[in-house]
């Protein structure tokens, strides 16, 4: 049986494509936009259907875990990366009839804005974005649900929260805080700069994640959104403590500033209601 990941240099990816291989072996097999580095990982512009027909033709996965798109918050490259690929990717297997099972990634950035007080957020509560980023997402996942409903497509959804450990990507708090603790220690920086550190957000390990996803796309009932996250609000200025014991280091290198929300939204707090994940046991 051959898998595909798409994304599979990203942070989620790399893990996902380790938990796959542990199980799969030499079935498993990566997407990038890059130059391969190895017989099992494709280069494809997700973004064009023929491309992505061609390499669904050529593999001919049962089980594919589409977890490519962007960041960017510019809606016509999130639009292209988020929407367009996944619906190239459901196209071709409705034009074919293939009755493989489809993992969609989707993001906490799709629920938006929500009161301390609708925690935790289940997955029918109403989406309201903030973001392009999290505008394309919830247009990536009611294309998956009308793929489900309108051509039987068997797809789900994982609605994915923040991710920890290491390699994540510098545009996350996470990976951010990474990156400066590694100039801090080779004496580019003398200080640690974080915004706002009152939120409290879901955090979950990326390896559990990986895990999770697997059940997911494997027990998941099609047309279905399932929340992946830890269940556990955690304040960010706890996190960042995590973050500094982890590496050795003290708050008195830390350095608080005022940095303008790019959505002119703040969220105070979010975490997931788990339940339904929990249940697919």
């Amino acid at each position: 049986m051959s898998v595909l990941v798409t994304g599979s240099r990203g942070f989620l990816g790399r893990r996902l494509l380790s938990t796959l291989s542990s199980h799969w072996g030499e079935q498993v097999h990566g997407v990038t936009t890059g130059t391969p580095s190895h017989p099992r990982e494709h280069q494809c512009d997700l973004r064009d259907a023929s491309a992505v027909a061609e390499l669904l033709d050529l593999l001919q996965p049962r089980h594919i875990y589409h977890l490519a798109g962007s960041y960017s918050n510019v809606f016509e490259t999130d639009w292209a990366n988020n929407v367009l690929a996944a619906k190239n990717i459901l196209d071709h297997l409705a034009n074919t009839g293939s009755d493989a099972r489809l993992l969609v990634i989707g993001s906490a950035a799709e629920y938006g804005w929500v009161a301390p007080g609708d925690n935790p957020i289940d997955e029918n509560h109403p989406p309201r974005p903030v973001s392009f980023y999290g505008l394309t997402k919830l247009y990536q996942t009611h294309l998956s649900q009308f793929y489900a409903r309108a051509r039987s497509i068997r797809v789900v959804v994982a609605r994915v929260f923040n991710l920890c450990g290491p390699g994540a990507s510098e545009r996350l708090f996470v990976g951010n805080v990474e990156r400066q603790f590694s100039a801090f220690r080779a004496g580019r920086i003398a200080s640690i700069r974080v915004g706002n550190l009152d939120a409290f957000r879901d955090y979950l390990s990326v390896d559990e994640a990986a895990r999770l996803l697997m059940r997911v796309l494997e027990r998941g009932k099609s047309g279905e959104i399932y929340n992946v996250g830890s269940g556990f609000p955690i304040q960010m200025r706890e996190l960042l403590d995590h973050l500094l014991q982890e590496v050795g280091l003290d708050w008195s290198i830390v350095q608080e500033v005022e940095r303008r929300n790019p959505t002119g939204v703040d969220v105070d707090t979010i975490y997931a209601d788990i339940r339904k994940l929990q249940s697919l046991q």
